[in-house]
């Protein structure tokens, strides 16, 4: 099978990405807003059909200010919407990226368990008879018996290739 990762990042780029991330939570951190689940509980918020909703209610209010009390001002609402979709694009990025970081991570993982199931093949293969590798390999049966309960869908014959 052909690994799924084909090029690593360097780890200058993962230093770089990781910074970025950190810097961006440095700069968001003191300007958010953090609800707990009994703060979140009864919260009117903009779902699916109040947006629109919202929206009309603020170009109404922005072109009839006159019957409006002296106190309110619609432009405030208006930058709110601004902010909103603002933070609608940073979540969306961020959506982007963490799919991108996950399926890489997943992909990674799966190239993983290729070599794990190649090597312990040839290690199943040579331990007859090699009393030390049949002791460390009771740690991987040890591991099976607790964990390696897998579907016939799942199962894969692992056999080491045949050296010419």
């Amino acid at each position: 099978m052909e690994k799924l990762i084909r090029a690593y990042l360097t780890d200058a780029e993962i230093s770089q990405l990781s910074n970025g991330i950190g810097y961006s939570i440095g700069t968001i951190k003191p300007k958010c807003t953090s609800l707990n689940d009994s703060e979140r509980i009864g919260l009117r918020t903009m779902a699916e059909g109040r947006e629109g909703f919202a929206r009309t209610a603020c170009r109404i209010a922005l072109n009839f200010t006159d019957v409006l009390p002296r106190n309110e001002n619609p432009t405030e609402m208006e930058a709110a919407l601004l902010y909103y979709d603002q933070l609608a694009l940073v979540k969306e990025k961020i959506a982007r990226l963490l799919e991108m970081v996950d399926d890489t991570a997943q992909a990674q993982s799966a190239d993983i368990m290729v070599y794990a199931d190649r090597y312990v093949a040839y290690l199943q293969a040579a331990r007859t008879g090699n009393t030390s590798l049949d002791a460390a390999m009771d740690q991987i049966d040890e591991y099976n018996k607790r964990f390696g309960q897998r579907g016939k869908e799942d199962e894969l014959p692992v056999k080491p290739p045949v050296q010419e």
